[in-house]
């Protein structure tokens, strides 16, 4: 464009006293990936298998090159910024054009820890894809908290037995009993043992006296489930007389993750 205009005679005009300057910047195309929040069951047991699914796209005006990889990982809460726990991984091995989708499954075991926990889907989590330029910051979405999942313990507990009224040493006798898991979640694990003492007090302790345990080799015992169990024992002869207390001791080792 050229600006004109009349001058009176004789005007001096000093051409290199103003400069223009023009700036050009050069946007150059850029993927972006973006998703909703991972999508996983509301609640699920301590240790059970779970799996998360999301549809991952690219809102860039670029092609997304893989490879890159994306995480599930739980937080403490919606606004916790260090996970607790990660879920699963999935590798991505093929390229996503540009407005294309792709669906995702990440699998993986239900963290031993009851309560609620935040999902948190966060795409290239190893920053392989440049996602930013000078019109976009494509990294601002890469990070997608979900509703809370809530993740149920189990809690075994010593249920109904059946014990002798009287015991002769040197006689065997038999107690019949059960174990009962009454938590909210299944109990998934290894084997564990239940024990069962013979005890003046109502402690288990170095003192009482063991009187058979019962091997559990269940690898889920589901919520509300009861296991029947039995020990067969003879007293020795130099048991003094007296009363005793039967303990029932579940899980004695502790090998299973409860309430």
């Amino acid at each position: 464009a050229f600006a004109s205009m009349n001058l009176p005679p004789d005007t001096t005009v000093d051409l290199t006293a103003t400069a223009v300057v023009a700036s050009i910047e050069k946007q150059l195309p850029v993927p972006d990936l973006a998703s909703a929040a991972a999508v996983l069951p509301l609640s699920v047991s301590a240790g059970a298998p779970l799996v998360a699914v999301f549809t991952e796209r690219n809102d860039g005006d670029a092609l997304a090159t893989a490879p890159w990889r994306d995480r599930v990982e739980f937080l403490e809460s919606a606004s916790s910024t260090s996970a607790l726990f990660t879920l699963g991984v999935v590798d991505v091995a093929v390229d996503l054009a540009i407005d294309a989708t792709a669906e995702r499954t990440v699998t993986g075991v239900a963290p031993f820890r009851a309560g609620a926990l935040f999902p948190r889907l966060v795409l290239d989590v190893n920053g392989d894809l440049a996602e930013t330029s000078s019109a976009i910051d494509g990294e601002a979405n890469n990070s997608i908290v979900g509703v809370a999942i809530e993740v149920l313990a189990a809690n075994l507990v010593a249920g109904k037995a059946t014990v002798p009224s009287s015991v002769n040493t040197t006689q065997s006798a038999t107690i019949l009993f059960d174990t009962r898991n009454a938590g909210p979640g299944d109990s998934i694990g290894g084997a564990f043992v239940d024990r069962v003492f013979l005890s003046l007090d109502a402690i288990v302790d170095s003192s009482d006296v063991t009187l058979g345990s019962v091997e559990r080799t269940n690898a889920i015992m589901l919520n509300g489930a009861t296991l029947e169990g039995s020990v067969t024992f003879t007293l020795p002869a130099v048991t003094p007389d007296g009363t005793y207390n039967v303990l029932l001791q579940v899980d004695a080792t502790s090998i299973r993750f409860e309430e």
